[in-house]
C-alpha cells in the first residue's frame, strides 16, 4: 500500500512539473514570437559591470543588432544581459521601431532585486529548462560573452543539440579571444586531436573580439 501510494504521489508530481513547464515554455514562446526576427541571443556573466569593456560592447553590439533588423534576446539578468538589452532598447527607440527589440528570460527567485536602468520586457520562468529552451531555441544566431559556469553550460548545451542534429547549425560566436583561449585549445588541441569531436563540429565555434567582425559573423544585413 505505501508503495502504491508513493508511485501515485510520484505521478501528480511528474504531472503537476510536466503541466508548469508547458505553461511556461507556451507563454515564453507566446513573448519571443512577437519579436523581430532574426533573433540574436547574447550570453554572458551577470557579474560583469556595467562600466566595464565587456559590457559597453555588449550594449554596442545589441545596438548594431537592431540597426541591422535583428532582435536581442538575453536572461534577462545584470552584467552583460543588461547591457545587451538597455543597447537593443536605446537603439529602437533612437530608431523609433515600435517592435519588440529586446527580450529578458529571467529565473524566477533569482535576481528578483535587480532592477536594470532601462525597461524592457521579461518572462519569468521556474526551472532554468524552461529558460534555455526559450533562449535557445528560437535564436538565428547566438554571441557568446566571458562568464562562468551558466554560461559555459549554455554553450555547450547549444554543441550538444548542433552535434546531435537535433538543431540546424547557427552562428555562434565567441568574444574575447584571450579568455576563450584554454578552452579552444582543449577544443582542437585535445578533444577534436583525439577524435572525441567528429570533423563536422570542428568548425561550429568563432572567436572574435572587434565588433565588426562579430558582426560580420552574424551574417546580418544593414538596414
Amino acid at each position: 500500500m505505501l508503495i502504491k501510494r508513493s508511485v501515485f504521489k510520484d505521478a501528480l508530481h511528474i504531472i503537476s512539473a510536466c503541466l508548469k513547464a508547458m505553461f511556461q515554455l507556451l507563454r515564453g514562446r507566446w513573448a519571443i514570437r512577437k519579436m523581430r526576427r532574426p533573433v540574436v541571443a547574447i550570453f554572458g556573466g551577470k557579474g560583469a559591470p556595467l562600466e566595464g569593456a565587456y559590457a559597453r560592447q555588449a550594449y554596442d553590439i545589441a545596438a548594431a543588432c537592431v540597426a541591422a533588423g535583428a532582435s536581442v534576446l538575453t536572461g534577462g539578468g545584470p552584467g552583460l544581459m543588461e547591457a545587451a538589452n538597455c543597447g537593443a532598447l536605446d537603439k529602437a527607440q533612437q530608431l523609433g521601431i515600435k517592435e519588440c527589440c529586446a527580450l529578458g528570460v529571467r529565473i524566477a527567485a533569482v535576481d528578483e532585486e535587480f532592477n536594470s536602468k532601462c525597461t524592457y520586457p521579461v518572462v519569468k520562468v521556474t526551472d532554468f529548462f524552461a529558460r534555455k529552451w526559450l533562449l535557445i531555441d528560437y535564436s538565428d544566431a547566438i554571441i557568446v560573452y566571458p562568464g562562468g559556469i551558466g554560461t559555459a553550460d549554455e554553450l555547450f548545451h547549444v554543441l550538444n543539440l548542433i552535434k546531435t542534429k537535433k538543431m540546424s547549425a547557427i552562428p555562434l560566436i565567441l568574444v574575447d579571444t584571450q579568455y576563450w583561449k584554454p578552452m579552444m585549445e582543449w577544443y582542437h588541441n585535445h578533444a577534436y586531436a583525439s577524435g572525441f569531436i567528429k570533423p563536422d563540429a570542428k568548425d561550429l565555434l568563432r572567436v572574435a573580439d572587434a565588433t565588426d567582425h562579430i558582426m560580420e559573423y552574424l551574417r546580418l544585413k544593414s538596414r
